[in-house]
């Protein structure tokens, strides 16, 4: 089938539902490998920040302070700038 041979609303409803099937995959699967990230990178960093504590004889509970540190420190690196 030419492009001659659908209607412009055929034509254009087909490319939507192109782009569609195109674009919202590829959004997921950037959302998806970003939570993957950052979901190991807290969990390292609060395992490390856990020894820390357990060598120290800190409450464990202050390990979490890590973790959330190091998800602040992620999204400030994966911004395109600091004043976005």
């Amino acid at each position: 089938m030419t492009r001659e041979d659908e209607s412009d609303d055929e034509y254009a409803q087909r490319k939507v539902k192109e782009i569609a099937l195109g674009f919202f995959p590829s959004l997921l699967k950037g959302v998806l490998e970003s939570l993957i990230v950052i979901a190991i990178v807290f969990c390292v960093v609060t395992a490390i920040s856990a020894a820390v504590c357990l060598y120290y004889n800190l409450p464990l509970v202050l390990s979490l302070i890590g973790g959330f540190i190091s998800i602040g420190v992620v999204f400030l690196f994966k911004s395109d700038s600091i004043f976005d």
